[in-house]
């Protein structure tokens, strides 16, 4: 009876950490150069900008291999300024999609 006891305390303790660590979006950067982690500067400026913000991210569609793993982080970075700020809309677009002319005014 008193390992079955432990057993349903070990088990609750590790629900209610799994219960708040999806409640909680926190983490912690460990890398030497906090390349995770927003600045306070950079944070300012996110929660200054207007909403109905919409920021078009030309990443997506057939990505060189050696571009591969910047998609990742660039994914990581947006979704950490959308918790700043949600006003802010990201659309992704293929750069070589749509007609000549709105390929050629992307590049302006």
């Amino acid at each position: 009876m008193n390992g079955l006891m432990k057993y349903i305390g070990l088990f609750s303790l590790l629900a209610i950490a799994n219960f708040l660590a999806f409640r909680y979006d926190y983490h912690i950067d460990l890398t030497e150069d906090q390349k995770y982690t927003v600045s306070t500067q950079a944070k300012d400026k996110i929660e200054a900008v207007p909403k109905g913000t919409v920021i078009t991210v030309l990443f997506e569609g057939d990505i060189p291999a050696s571009f591969k793993n910047y998609k990742g982080f660039i994914d990581y970075y947006l979704r950490e300024v959308r918790s700043i700020n949600s006003d802010i809309e990201f659309i992704y677009q293929d750069p070589s999609e749509g007609t000549p002319q709105e390929i050629a005014q992307m590049k302006e």
